[in-house]
Parts: structure tokens; C-alpha cells; sequence
């Protein structure tokens, strides 16, 4: 048995080299821009988790600092919204005070040490002592030396590309003073 060769139809015919260079080049583009686009969007996911952690450790630095100072201090010298002194046992001042720009900074033994940076929003609040019957505690606003409660609400940020990427919307503590 012989093989039967059919021959070529006229209407098929294979691509030119035009044809597959375009269709190369086309594709290739359409590839570089996925990849592109999956870089872009991978390099922001790490970057955001990154200065989430950041942020959120200076944050928590602070905190402990000044829930540490204020609940051993003796009693508040002086208020203000962005600025707070205390003075402790020993007689010894502290502050913690925010710059209004950016900066969380506190002065202990005339060392002042930045606590925080890329602070958009701090705001100290002060109660007195004696709470009400639901335990709700007044503003001491008019009478600092009875301040029980400190409560203190900031906000950080950083720009990436632009953006402001926000830890978390609003970080609160509220710190009794102890003694």
C-alpha cells in the first residue's frame, strides 16, 4: 500500500513573518504590562505592611512610655490639648508634648527623647479623681492638680507614591494616675 500524499489547498497557508513579529510584540507588551502592574501592586502591599508594623511599634513605644511615667507620676503640673507635665514622688518634672506638626517628644531630667514622628493628630484629655456613679469620670480641665484619668488619641501617617497610609484611623489610651 502506498501512501496518498494530498496536496495543498490554495486557501491555507501559513503566517507571514509580519504577522507572528506583530502578534510577538503585541503579546509581549500586553505580558511586560502584567508584570508591570503585579510589581507596582506587590511592592505596595509590602510597603503598607511594613509601615503598618513600623508605625504601629513606635506607637506602641509610646504608650508604654507614657502609661509608665503617668501612672507612677504624683500629680499633673500643667495642661494643655497637645502638651502635658507631670511631676513624680521625688520631685522630679516630666513632660510629653506634641509639636503640632508631626513630632510626640517628652523631657525627663532636661534629655528630651522624639517618642513618635509622622504624628498628623495628638490630643491630650484630663478627668478628676472622683468618678460618677457609673463610673464616668468629669473633666478636670479647671482643676489640674485633682487630674485622676489622662486619655490621650493620636493619629500616624505616611506618604508612599503620594499617599497617606494610615496605621490604624485613631489609636486611644486611657491612663489612671495611681498614686
Amino acid at each position: 500500500m502506498k501512501p496518498s500524499f494530498r496536496p495543498r489547498l490554495p486557501g491555507r497557508q501559513a503566517f507571514t513573518l509580519i504577522e507572528v513579529v506583530i502578534t510577538l510584540g503585541i503579546s509581549t507588551m500586553f505580558v511586560l504590562w502584567v508584570l508591570t502592574f503585579t510589581t507596582i501592586t506587590f511592592q505596595q502591599g509590602v510597603f503598607s505592611i511594613g509601615n503598618y508594623t513600623d508605625l504601629n511599634g513606635k506607637s506602641r513605644g509610646m504608650l508604654d512610655n507614657l502609661s509608665r511615667d503617668i501612672r507612677n507620676s504624683a500629680s499633673l503640673i500643667s495642661y494643655a490639648t497637645n502638651a502635658l507635665t507631670f511631676s513624680n514622688l521625688n520631685g522630679t518634672v516630666f513632660s510629653y508634648r506634641w509639636d503640632g506638626s508631626n513630632c510626640v517628644t517628652r523631657a525627663y531630667n532636661g534629655v528630651t527623647t522624639t517618642l513618635l514622628t509622622n504624628c498628623d493628630y495628638l490630643s491630650f484629655g484630663i478627668y478628676l479623681r472622683v468618678p460618677t456613679n457609673n463610673f464616668s469620670f468629669y473633666s478636670a480641665t479647671g482643676a489640674v492638680g485633682l487630674t485622676k484619668l489622662v486619655d490621650v488619641s493620636w493619629r500616624c501617617s505616611r506618604s508612599y507614591l503620594g499617599s497617606k497610609l494610615n496605621t490604624e484611623s485613631v489609636q486611644t489610651a486611657r491612663v489612671v494616675i495611681r498614686n
